[in-house]
C-alpha cells in the first residue's frame, strides 16, 4: 500500500459516524432552537426539504470531518421519503417530539429554544453542523409552494 492510500485509509478511520437517528435529534434541536414549535409532515415539500437539509447536512459533513451512515430520498410515487419518517416515528418513542392524532401530520418540538441546547451537548457537531441543516429546511419548506 503506498503512503499515500495508507493515511486515506487512516483519515477514513478517523471520523466520526452519524446515524439517521442522530440526524434527526439534531435536526429538531435545531428547529427549537431557530423557534420552531410545530411542522406540518402531509406534503411532499415537507419530504422535498428534508432531502434538502440532509444534502446540507452532508456537505458539512464532509468539511467537519462526520460521516452520514444514511441516505434521505424522496420516492417519485408518493413523494415521501420513508427512513426519514420512520426515524421521526422513532423519536416519538424517545419523547423529542409528538405527532397530533388520528392522522399523525402535525409534528409538535417538545424542546424548545431554552432546552434545545441539552440536546446539542450529545451529538457529534453540535449546534455547528445542525443549525445550517434546520435552516436549509425551513428555507425549502417555505419557498415550496403548498400546492403540490
Amino acid at each position: 500500500m503506498t503512503t499515500s492510500a495508507t493515511e486515506a485509509l487512516a483519515e477514513k478511520k478517523t471520523l466520526t459516524n452519524i446515524s439517521m437517528d442522530d440526524f434527526v435529534t439534531g435536526w429538531i434541536a435545531a428547529l427549537a432552537s431557530l423557534g420552531v414549535t410545530t411542522v406540518r409532515m402531509e406534503s411532499p415539500r415537507f419530504y422535498r426539504a428534508a432531502v434538502k437539509a440532509y444534502e446540507k447536512f452532508a456537505q458539512l459533513c464532509e468539511q467537519q470531518g462526520y460521516r452520514p451512515q444514511f441516505v434521505i430520498w424522496q420516492t417519485k410515487y408518493y413523494g415521501d421519503a420513508p427512513d426519514f419518517r420512520n426515524a421521526i416515528y422513532r423519536a416519538t418513542a424517545r419523547d423529542l417530539v409528538s405527532l397530533d392524532n388520528p392522522d399523525f401530520v402535525n409534528m409538535r418540538l417538545k424542546y424548545t429554544r431554552d432546552t434545545a441546547g441539552y440536546l446539542f451537548r450529545y451529538l457529534s457537531g453540535g449546534e455547528d453542523l445542525y443549525l445550517p441543516v434546520a435552516e436549509a429546511f425551513r428555507s425549502e419548506y417555505h419557498s415550496t409552494p403548498t400546492v403540490d
